[in-house]
């Protein structure tokens, strides 16, 4: 039991090779290396356990061979009990491969040190494998090439047929690609390595190095004797070698010649035959054209009838024809079938047909005519090639019937269904009226109603020029009227530019509003003149001019004087110089320029002008009264630019740099603004006088530009234009007019055209016209055509009657709202979100207001209104802008209308009648006047219509009942019919649109221009107007 388990721990730790020395009793320990631990494959299994017998026992007596323990001075010790298993009897290696003593034909394995079959050296191994691949331990017939005989080489250990660079080939061979090939008879190296042997068509070759033919192909031969290009030619196909080199094919007539499988022949070329069958003269016939060969050999063609036999194309046919006759439809059988002479079909010849356009055709003697023709065409150029060529139901020179020329004024002629018509108009006309006798009537240059196409018309006052149209010069299209933008409040300077409230616009800016009395000079007239010498009363010239009822005064160096206004006597001195000499030229009175401390006297310097002194009117002498300007204007009394210019109920006085308008008897002062003075002749005085005139909402000054012209320029703008010309005026630089005697007054010095002397000073008048147009407006009609109607009760709910018309807009009030509508078309009906009960317009400016007051705009119950609140056009919204009434107006519910008028507004209102000036907002109550009778509106019981100015008094127009629309006379409350109507409705509210020419109304229901029964209706007509 203790000897079994000795053996065993010397087993374990044998294989588990941890060095430790087990079989001693000494307890020493050896430490093994890592080579000696066993693996798991070393583990000894229950088969292994040794017996008691097994197990060596310790004699005491140290290291024992063939103990199974291996000391440190054996190699190895299995026991020994097998030999040549690797460890001998004497406890060493059998072999090892470093010194391998295995024999020849074995080698030495480390692993196990035992000899195992396989070579180790040339002696192990014998013919044929003599040589040992010490590698595989295998015998091999070859190592390398020098193994191999002469022309072999070693591949993979066997001697394969092969040559090398340095294993050469047995002589007479040469190393080709690695073989050995004999290039005195090798095809693919004859002579040489890589030179090939090839013959085309043939069989190649090599002999003693050289290629050569050795052979053609069936079909060819090597006929030029050269190997380069082989068997060249194919002697079954060459005319040359036909068979065999050098057997040349005959040529035939008209034929080629053939070599087919080496046979020579001929072929005939296309057209011509063999029919002889004789090879000497070829090809003969020509069967396309040969009668007796025709198309084939042997086919003989027949005579046909009125003509000869022919071949063509190989067919028997008709060689000819007999004169007249034809063979038409190409059948030889009926021969010449046709006669030429009169067939229309075949007319001188086949396929020649009479053919006429539009008519009938006629064959004669071969030549074609015409024998009819069909209507409405005609054979106007007598040549039948065009046939009836004229179709006179469209042609401009045979209209109808031959050689009836359409001629048509301004136009390129057509004619339809034999009538003549416009086809086109010249350049510049039109064909307007659709009537084809007067032309293209039309001048589309020039023609208002037809400007650059038919129904253009040239609408807002404009004309046609170059087929453009245009607004008179001096004017702009604004909205679609011509208007003057230098004195349009709307469209100041420019389109859309609407001037301010108590604003109005001269020479295209907005100023301060400019009113009062209208005043132009038409006409200086050199008739009815007198003059007279004033030096003994004044002294020499200064320059003060001015006229009153009864005198004309001069201002001199020395004093003013006056003279008669008549006939210029009496003249005398005032005994003082008023040298800001001025008048009323409408009233006569004459006034000074002063300042605070007296009158202004020219060549002081700079002055203060605080007011005018009042002189009488017959002497010239201060009456102690004064006007006080409403602000100071300073003058610069040195300025050769000063001027001085006498106006009807206004003056104007110009400083160098701005002009200045006082409006009189109020002393009221509005600066116009920045003013350029055109060349003029000015006075010894520095300054010159003129006139102010006042028309068309401008103002304008009247003076001397040269000694040959009287000028007239727009203030502010400055836009001059001549007023008069004359022969010799001197150095006239004073002028002024007396309405009353229609005359212009002057001075000069030295001698003009009108008398005085050369050292003398002249004062004298001529005669002069004037006028002083008004501000008129009158409806000429109020039309029942071009008329348009709309709902609107969506927007504005039941009707309450308010209306008023702007450029753009016309506004009604319902009562829920009241709503915009485009003035163009009614379009675009939007709700404003607020009731305008008070709305009214100034129809010269096209802008809209509303009554009101402090509390807004006028509402239902009526009541005290003192301002008109602007109304914006587009939105309809107020622009916060008003016009303060001069006097309020009080407006009670049933007892008022509203009239919208040129530049005014007029309101009957608790039986008095107010005129209303715009922009000014001046008020005048014209007194009592009783309502018409008139068609009442639901809300606030008002109603409304269009005020009218004409030959100097105010009308009024509205609805007097369902038929009828009147005019009454404000000064005597007359009243005359304006328009009658079939059927108005409960119509109570309409205005007027002088910029499109149309009355706007409203009513509910139905009436003569549309609506319905249940309706609310707004529409417009055209209308017309004048402003004369």
């Amino acid at each position: 039991m203790f000897a079994g388990t000795r053996f065993w721990m010397t087993v374990l730790c044998s294989w588990l090779a941890l060095g430790v020395a087990c079989g001693g009793d000494d307890g020493t320990v050896d430490v093994g290396s890592d080579a000696d631990v066993p693996g798991d494959g070393d583990v000894p299994t229950d088969g292994d356990v040794p017996t008691d017998g097994d197990v060596p026992t310790d004699d005491g007596t140290g290291p024992v061979c063939g103990d199974g323990v291996t000391d440190d001075t054996e190699d190895c010790d299995d026991g020994n009990d097998v030999a040549g298993d690797g460890c001998e009897a004497d406890c060493t290696f059998t072999c090892t491969e470093a010194d391998d003593t295995c024999d020849p034909a074995e080698h030495c394995v480390d692993l196990t040190h035992t000899c195992e079959p396989g070579c180790r050296t040339d002696e192990g191994c014998a013919a044929p494998t003599a040589y040992c691949d010490i590698e595989a331990h295998s015998c091999v017939t070859c190592l390398d090439d020098g193994h191999c005989d002469a022309g072999f080489v070693c591949i993979d250990h066997a001697c394969v047929e092969g040559c090398s660079a340095t294993h050469a080939c047995p002589t007479g061979l040469d190393c080709c690609g690695g073989g050995c090939v004999d290039t005195r008879t090798s095809e693919e190296h004859c002579g040489a390595c890589d030179v090939p042997c090839t013959v085309t068509a043939g069989t190649p070759e090599c002999v003693a190095g050289a290629c050569t033919v050795g052979g053609c192909d069936p079909g060819f031969g090597d006929c030029d004797d050269d190997v380069t290009n082989g068997c060249e030619t194919a002697t079954r196909t060459d005319l040359a070698n036909c068979g065999a080199c050098g057997a040349v094919c005959p040529d035939r007539a008209n034929a080629t010649t053939t070599c087919a499988a080496g046979v020579c022949g001929y072929e005939c070329l296309g057209g011509f035959a063999d029919c002889n069958g004789l090879a000497a003269d070829g090809c003969e016939a020509v069967p396309a054209s040969d009668v007796a060969n025709c198309g084939t050999c042997g086919t003989v063609c027949p005579t046909p009838a009125h003509g000869a036999a022919g071949c063509a194309a190989g067919v028997c046919g008709i060689g000819r024809c007999d004169t007249g006759w034809a063979d038409c439809n190409v059948i030889a059988g009926d021969g010449c079938e046709v006669d030429t002479m009169t067939s229309v079909t075949d007319c001188g010849g086949c396929g020649m047909a009479c053919s006429v356009v539009h008519g009938t055709p006629a064959c004669t003697a071969g030549a074609c005519g015409i024998a009819a023709c069909t209507p409405a065409w005609a054979d106007c150029n007598t040549t039948y090639a065009d046939g009836c060529e004229t179709d006179t139901a469209v042609d401009v020179d045979h209209c109808g019937s031959c050689g009836n020329v359409c001629n048509l004024p301004n136009a390129v002629e057509g004619c339809a269904a034999g009538a003549c018509t416009v086809a086109a108009c010249d350049a510049g006309y039109g064909d307007c009226n659709g009537i084809a006798s007067d032309g293209c009537e039309a001048n589309l240059s020039t023609s208002n109603t037809n400007c650059g196409s038919c129904g253009n018309v040239c609408t807002g006052g404009r004309t046609c020029g170059a087929g453009v149209c245009s607004c008179p010069t001096g004017t702009t299209l604004c909205g679609g009227t011509c208007i003057s933008v230098l004195t349009d409040v709307n469209n100041c300077g420019a389109c859309g530019n609407r001037c301010g409230f108590e604003q109005t616009c001269n020479s295209g800016f907005c100023l301060n509003a400019i009113s009062g009395p209208s005043f132009q000079v038409t006409g200086l007239s050199t008739t009815g003149c007198a003059v007279v010498d004033h030096m003994t009363v004044t002294g020499d010239d200064r320059g003060g001019i001015a006229v009153t009822g009864t005198r004309l005064f001069y201002t001199g160096d020395t004093a003013t004087g006056r003279f008669a206004a008549g006939d210029l006597s009496g003249g005398a001195s005032v005994g003082v110089r008023h040298d800001g000499l001025v008048s009323n030229l409408r009233t006569g009175q004459l006034y000074a320029l002063a300042t605070a401390t007296g009158e202004v006297s020219f060549g002081a310097g700079s002055v203060s002008v605080t007011r005018l002194i009042e002189l009488n009117s017959d002497t010239g002498v201060a009456t102690g009264e004064q006007i006080t300007l409403g602000s100071a204007i300073t003058l610069d009394t040195s300025s050769t630019l000063n001027g001085i210019y006498a106006g009807y109920d206004r003056i104007g006085v110009f400083n160098g740099a701005r002009f200045y308008h006082i409006a009189l008897p109020s002393g009221t002062v509005t600066d116009l603004g920045a003013f350029t003075m055109p060349a003029h002749q000015s006075c010894e005085s520095l300054a010159n006088w003129g006139v102010l005139e006042f028309f068309g909402g401008n103002l304008y000054i009247v003076y001397v530009s040269s000694p040959t012209v009287i000028s007239r320029t727009l203030v502010p703008g400055g836009t001059t234009t001549t007023l008069a010309t004359f022969t010799d005026l001197s150095d006239m630089c004073s002028i002024t007019v007396s309405p009353a005697r229609n005359r212009w007054y002057f001075h000069h010095e030295y001698a003009s055209q009108f008398g005085g002397s050369g050292t003398g000073e002249t004062v004298g008048f001529c005669n002069a016209n004037w006028t002083s147009p008004s501000d008129t407006f009158r409806v000429i009609s109020l039309g029942t055509s071009g008329c348009s109607v709309v709902d609107h009760q969506a927007v504005t709910g039941d009707d309450r009657g308010g209306i008023a018309v702007g450029t753009t807009g016309v506004f009604y009030s319902g009562d829920t709202a009241t709503a915009r509508f485009s003035t163009a078309d009614l379009s675009g009906a939007t709700g404003l979100g607020r009731i305008y009960d008070g709305l009214a317009s100034d129809l010269r400016r096209g802008i809209v207001y509303s009554f009101g007051n402090a509390s807004g705009p006028l509402v239902t119950s009526g009541g005290t209104m003192d301002r008109l609140l602007e109304v914006n056009g587009t939105t309809g919204l107020l622009t916060g802008r008003f016009i303060r009434l001069s006097e309020a107006i009080t407006m009670n519910t049933l007892a008022t209308g509203i009239f919208s008028g040129w530049g005014r507004i007029v309101v009957l209102a608790n039986g008095r009648a107010y005129d209303i000036a715009l922009p000014s907002g001046s008020v005048v109550d014209l007194g009592a006047r009783a309502l018409p009778v008139y068609q009442r509106c639901e809300g606030v019981g008002f109603f409304w219509g269009t005020a009218e100015y004409y030959g100097g008094a105010l009308y009024v127009d509205y609805v007097a009942s369902p038929t009828t629309i009147s005019r009454m006379s404000l000064a005597t409350g007359t009243v005359t019919t304006l328009g009658s109507y079939t059927n108005l409705s409960d119509m109570c509210s309409f205005t007027f649109l002088p910029l499109r020419n149309r009355w706007y109304f409203h009513h509910e229901y139905d009436s003569q221009f549309g609506g319905s029964a249940t309706g609310e209706t707004i529409g417009y007509c055209s209308g017309t107007y004048s402003n004369s």
